[in-house]
């Protein structure tokens, strides 16, 4: 899988799950349980986020990092439910390709962090609170996630220009 159609693809398949549990802010929760997310626990650790094999074939455990903002454990445990998602798990796509080699994201990490993104900011809905509140820090707010992530995201649907930032 390459970057561009990748993305195209982990972003329908990110907005499909979204839309299953409606609204802003997304049910991060309710989505990690219907993926097979078990426990959520969040503890001090030097990453953001671990993924771990749950007790029971099928079934995942996230670990989060506590001192972390809200906002940013909503991404890092968006993150993870792509890793599930998307069958991105284990160590053979941790590891591969160059880009991880030179202490870089690989493809894999940068299309769960892509999924991550859609899935906490669905493209429509987007869309349509841009056109309503046209103010970065409202947004996110309202999609309960960083301004950075809105205004990436923004940028991710052409919006960035509709916008203003604070």
């Amino acid at each position: 899988m390459e970057w561009g159609s990748g993305r195209r693809e982990v972003e329908r398949l990110a907005e499909a799950l979204a839309e299953q549990f409606g609204g802003v802010p997304i049910d991060l929760p309710a989505i990690a349980s219907a993926v097979g997310i078990i426990d959520v626990a969040y503890c001090d650790m030097a990453s953001a986020a671990l993924l771990q094999i749950g007790p029971v074939w099928g079934t995942w455990g996230v670990l989060i990092r506590q001192l972390d903002a809200r906002a940013r454990q909503r991404f890092s445990l968006a993150h993870e439910i792509a890793h599930v998602a998307l069958g991105i798990v284990g160590d053979e796509w941790r590891y591969r390709g160059e880009a991880a080699e030179r202490g870089g994201r690989t493809l894999a990490e940068r299309l769960c962090d892509y999924y991550a993104a859609a899935l906490l900011m669905p493209r429509a809905l987007v869309n349509k609170a841009a056109t309503e509140t046209p103010d970065v820090n409202e947004l996110a707010r309202k999609f309960d996630v960083s301004e950075q992530s809105m205004r990436i995201r923004l940028e991710h649907c052409g919006l960035h220009s509709l916008v203003t930032v604070r």
